[in-house]
């Protein structure tokens, strides 16, 4: 069984510095290397500074994994429910490619992962994807909402599969997102629940977290779940399920 803790919204827009500190403190704490998602440019007038990159080149160096969360973090980039059209895959190829340009020019590097922004894609992203040489996707969820933790729907299995080249890692949950105290014990029991479920289904187990909306009760909630489940699962970065899946 394989599990991953990803984190989304990775932008000076959302997330300081020294909150970016505590986070890759805490994964240190409890050794464990994650997977980050970036937004390049939020807004489109937002791009990433030089006090930002530098802490995400520790994250890099610390052994995380940094991917693209979009371009701007737009609702409609790559998929919306109304209205219509749908992004195109030309608009889609040239937002990826904008992205990972400020990616590249900020950190050296090319992302090979990507999750679209509210996990919103459509039938051209996996080809936009494959064409700009991304190795995976992250945007499909195995619940909606991901963060709903007494109604939700069961959309898709906890299973990697492949379209277009791009292999597909689906969220399994966001349990901090909407973490509260009155809600704790039932969002770790869901969690646990969860992770089980994929594991029945011979799948993998990814928790994702917006680190602006973490506080010492969502670390707390963080570290109780892994305590819980580690003797059953490994914990890697998204890139590295690939290989370890298959």
């Amino acid at each position: 069984m394989i599990s991953s803790l990803t984190f989304d919204d990775i932008s000076r827009a959302f997330v300081s510095v020294s909150t970016m500190f505590r986070v890759l403190r805490f994964l240190d704490e409890i050794d464990i290397s994650a997977t980050f998602f970036l937004i390049p440019n939020f807004g489109g007038y937002m791009p990433i500074d030089q006090e930002f990159a530098e802490i995400l080149k520790v994250a890099k160096a610390k052994g995380h994994e940094i991917c693209l969360h979009g371009y701007a973090h737009s609702k409609n980039e790559f998929g919306h429910l109304l209205p219509l059209p749908i992004p195109s895959f030309r608009t889609q190829k040239k937002l990826l490619e904008r992205g990972i340009d400020l990616f590249r020019k900020n950190l050296g590097c090319r992302p090979k992962g990507f999750r679209a922004p509210n996990y919103r894609y459509n039938m051209f992203t996996l080809k936009a994807l494959a064409s700009v040489g991304i190795k995976y996707d992250s945007s499909k969820t195995v619940f909606k909402p991901t963060y709903g933790l007494r109604f939700r729907i069961n959309t898709h299995q906890p299973v990697i599969n492949y379209l277009h080249s791009i292999a597909e890692i689906p969220v399994t949950g966001d349990y901090t997102y909407v973490l509260s105290s009155s809600n704790f014990g039932h969002a770790l029991k869901r969690a646990i629940w969860d992770f089980h479920f994929a594991s029945y289904h011979g799948g993998v187990f990814v928790v994702n977290f917006h680190p602006q909306a973490l506080n010492e009760m969502g670390y707390s909630f963080i570290a109780q779940l892994v305590k819980t489940i580690s003797s059953k699962t490994k914990f890697v970065r998204l890139i590295d399920q690939i290989d370890m899946y298959m």
